[in-house]
C-alpha cells in the first residue's frame, strides 16, 4: 500500500522540506535525528526505509557512508548516519547528511 508517512528534512536542523503524516522532526545530535509520526502505526512492527541526499565530499572512493533506523516505535523513530573513512572501521564519524529521506509502511 501507500506510505503511511514520509519526510524530507534538512540534515542538521528541525526544518521539514516536505512530508506526509509527520508531527515533528528533531536534530538530536551529529548524525542523529528523531521523527514523530502524526497518526501512529498500530505497533512498532512497521517497515521503514531511510536514505539521504548528501552533497559533501564524503561520497567518494575513500569513504563509505551508512544510514538507517536505530529505533522505532508506533509513533516515533530514530535515524543515524555514520561515515567510515579510508576503508577502515577504526576511523569512523557520525555525520549529518544534507537531507534525510525516510518513509514507513504498515497499518494504523
Amino acid at each position: 500500500s501507500a506510505a503511511k508517512f514520509w519526510v524530507d528534512a534538512l540534515g542538521n536542523s528541525t526544518t521539514i522540506n516536505g512530508s506526509y503524516n509527520m508531527a515533528s522532526w528533531a536534530d538530536t545530535g551529529l548524525g542523529v535525528a528523531t521523527g514523530t509520526i502524526a497518526t501512529d502505526f498500530s505497533s512498532a512492527s512497521w517497515c521503514g526505509q531511510v536514505s539521504v541526499l548528501d552533497a559533501t565530499t564524503r561520497w567518494n572512493a575513500a569513504n563509505s557512508t551508512f544510514n538507517g533506523f536505530t529505533a522505532k516505535a508506533a509513533g516515533t523513530f530514530e535515524v543515524r548516519q555514520v561515515t567510515i573513512q579510508d576503508g577502515t572501521t577504526a576511523v569512523y564519524t557520525m555525520t549529518d547528511p544534507t537531507r534525510w529521506l525516510a518513509s514507513g509502511f504498515g497499518d494504523h
